[in-house]
């Protein structure tokens, strides 16, 4: 359980410190209202950055929380959450322990679930205390297993890239400010200021991965070459500026080759081989989806490239499909934009004050938004929305000097592929089709003039801000 250390003869907590500061500095500069969390385990590696971070706050003029996670997979779980507690308040830092449920499926890793529970707890504390910077205490030893055990696995730049000391994100930042500090380092810190810490009995259980790779393979390389996992942490820093470089050919190569509606098969075909396999890879990052092997995603290119433009092939990927309409490659999800037809149905009286209309079941929003022509305020605010899937026979007219047309004509006439036809529900206004995502609005019922407003479907940005933008649909 918990352990004392005895304070050395001499502090190495400074240099310590100092280090944390410095990149402290650079961090805070861009935030108005620092207000800095840390994921808190109780551990050695936590506790001394919980410390360091104490003694720093003043001096940089930032709030600091502790956050632990509970997931109940040890015997010593609640007394590892009040040790958390107690050092919080003893540095009169405010904790904030949230408790998950790890449901253990078959064939699934129990370290990959709690880590996943873990990281989607500590979002939700973040997103709930509105934090900006959420620092975690991994270092330069993580750091070389995590490279290690990507090795072994086989994997692309990504993987081997490993962990970023810095990567932004939502709700806040992630922060690794000791990824360049040695194990040791942060022992002696712990012996020199007398930190109490917890030990999880679990790392000495060499059935676990990363546990062998510590025990079994970076000790004994310790031995030969006393700053290994330095140097390694240096290699996994080269590959990530590789990786970022290949991400920036790969955003620029996208830029010729976005639609509206996805990729362009032909301009992904003009490309040689090594960038349109990079310019794939860089897509499927945007869509925050699991990326497929080398030669799955070389699979997924033939068959799209090979099949007739007039059909709709698609190979099943993570959830969802990649699809081709035309000359458009897609990404489609399991719901929303894409998948089978939801047939949930919702209804309100009014628009939302905050001019969104979320629909959860349909993975997107119906955005009311200022424009000439559109719904005046006693429209949206006054009138019986219904959102539903498609029936059929439904009619509309766009325009005021265009005919009503049933939706398959409108469909097939804009070419709104057969995923997005689906992935949307329609919207009604007082029993009136209202708005066809993709397609547009009832002529009869908008008008020109002062606050008017259009309505538009946005899916869920799960993807990319830049993926999703390009995924609105005007009614």
């Amino acid at each position: 359980m918990a352990n004392s250390r005895k304070p050395a003869r001499s502090d190495p907590s400074d240099a310590l410190t100092e280090a944390v500061a410095a990149d402290l500095a650079q961090r805070l500069l861009s935030l108005r209202r620092p207000r800095v969390a840390l994921a808190c385990s109780g551990g050695r590696d936590s506790s001394v950055l919980l410390d360091v971070l104490a003694r720093l706050r003043a001096d940089f003029d930032f709030e600091l929380l502790a956050f632990h996670v509970h997931h109940g997979l040890s015997v010593h779980a609640d007394a590892w959450a009040e040790q958390v507690e107690q050092q919080a308040a003893a540095l009169g830092v405010p904790a904030q322990v949230a408790r998950v449920r790890i449901d253990r499926a078959p064939q699934t890793s129990l370290e990959a679930l709690a880590r996943e529970a873990r990281y989607g707890a500590l979002d939700r504390l973040c997103a709930a205390h509105a934090v900006n910077v959420l620092a975690l205490a991994h270092h330069a030893d993580d750091q070389a297993e995590t490279v290690l055990l990507q090795l072994v696995r086989g994997a692309g730049l990504p993987g081997l890239a490993a962990m970023p000391r810095w990567m932004e994100g939502t709700p806040a930042a992630r922060w690794r400010p000791l990824l360049e500090v040695e194990r040791a380092a942060i022992d002696a810190y712990a012996q020199a200021r007398s930190i109490d810490y917890v030990d999880d009995e679990s790392n000495a259980q060499l059935h676990l991965r990363r546990n062998a790779v510590r025990h079994e393979v970076l000790t004994p390389l310790r031995r030969q070459l006393p700053h290994a996992a330095l140097a390694i942490g240096r290699s996994a820093r080269h590959v990530q500026s590789a990786l970022e470089l290949l991400r920036e050919i790969g955003a620029a190569d996208l830029a010729s080759v976005r639609t509206a509606q996805g990729l362009s098969i032909a301009g992904l075909a003009a490309l040689s081989d090594a960038h349109r396999l990079n310019a794939l890879r860089t897509w499927i990052e945007t869509l925050r989806i699991p990326a497929p092997s080398d030669a799955r995603l070389a699979e997924i290119w033939r068959q799209m490239h090979a099949a007739q433009a007039s059909g709709q092939p698609y190979v099943a990927h993570a959830g969802g499909r990649f699809m081709r309409h035309r000359d458009t490659l897609a990404y489609v999800g399991a719901a929303g934009e894409g998948g089978a037809m939801v047939s949930a149905e919702e209804e309100r009286l009014g628009w939302p004050a905050e001019g969104a209309w979320r629909l959860p079941a349909w993975q997107g929003a119906f955005h009311a938004v200022p424009a000439a022509v559109g719904l005046t305020q006693a429209q949206l605010q006054q009138g019986r929305w219904h959102a539903c899937a498609r029936s059929g026979g439904e009619r509309l007219r766009i325009a005021a000097n265009r005919p009503s047309r049933d939706l398959k004509h409108w469909y097939q006439t804009l070419g709104i592929a057969a995923w997005q036809r689906t992935g949307a529900p329609l919207l009604w206004l007082d029993g009136r089709l209202c708005c066809v995502p993709h397609v547009g609005m009832a002529a009869e019922l908008v008008s020109s003039g002062d606050e008017r407003f259009a309505i538009e479907w946005r899916p869920d940005a799960e993807r990319s801000e830049e993926h999703t933008s390009e995924l609105q649909s005007p009614c």
